[in-house]
């Protein structure tokens, strides 16, 4: 039987053809979908570049840290019998001729207090609502700090601090004006 001679369309026969290519069609792509296993792309590792490599590194034996500050900054330090503080800054003075802008404070004080909550209350009772900082707890370095956002200004910028109780001690970094201090504070280390 020629299908080319006889003018007449078997559609039975085309019938048959387009169901068991369906069906085949079918099955390659089933196979290839579920069966088939899939190569995972290599995707390119992430090179995370430390941006504090070149940076020095400040040790406190006393108070038990240390930490990294950019390497074209400075510190000076000033010890009582209660605490201390250490000032880290450029060289390059501010419109106010200070090294303000440029800077953060750490500071390392004796506390009775053994909740950095409690502290905080305590220190901010006499201001005003409007006035009393907000605040949020955050973790550097799996220790627990109380972040601090200061509305008073000072030469225009907003004072912003982190603090903790460690060892009956409080530590608090202070900075205004933003200057590169998540990357200084994510360097923070109490020594073991």
């Amino acid at each position: 039987m020629n299908l080319f001679k006889n003018r007449k369309t078997n559609w039975k026969y085309i019938l048959i053809v387009i169901i068991l290519a369906t069906i085949v069609g079918g099955g390659i792509l089933a196979w290839q979908y579920w069966w088939v296993p899939k190569e995972k792309g290599k995707t390119p590792e992430k090179i995370t570049q430390d941006e504090t490599a070149d940076w020095k590194t400040y040790r406190n034996e006393d108070y038990g840290f240390a930490m990294k500050y950019p390497k074209d900054w400075v510190f000076e330090e000033s010890k009582d019998e209660e605490g201390a503080s250490i000032f880290f800054h450029t060289l390059k003075k501010d419109e106010y001729n200070m090294y303000f802008k440029n800077s953060f404070t750490i500071y390392i004080m004796k506390t009775t207090y053994t909740n950095v909550q409690k502290w905080f209350d305590n220190a901010y009772k006499d201001r005003s609502p409007e006035l009393v900082p907000d605040k949020k707890i955050i973790i550097i370095n799996d220790n627990e700090w109380l972040y601090i956002f200061d509305p008073i200004t000072f030469g225009g910028c907003f004072g912003i601090s982190i603090t903790l109780i460690k060892n009956s001690r409080l530590y608090t970094i202070t900075e205004y004006c933003g200057s590169e201090t998540e990357e200084i504070v994510s360097t923070f280390r109490f020594l073991e």
